[in-house]
């Protein structure tokens, strides 16, 4: 399953999540009880082999 990282936009606490891309589930901050904001960040990918460039 993704991990998915939340923000909060007041305080600026973040946390991570685990759970399905089906699920739409909304997080509230610990400290200040605001609605946290999913934050979208790059998948890491690696590319293997040959074919992909040349330096």
């Amino acid at each position: 399953m993704p991990v998915y990282t939340f923000k909060c936009e007041r305080c600026s606490v973040e946390i991570e999540q685990e759970f399905s891309i089906y699920t739409n589930a909304t997080f509230w901050c610990e400290v200040c009880k605001e609605p946290m904001v999913k934050q979208f960040a790059a998948p890491a990918i690696h590319f293997k082999g040959t074919g992909w460039g040349k330096d």
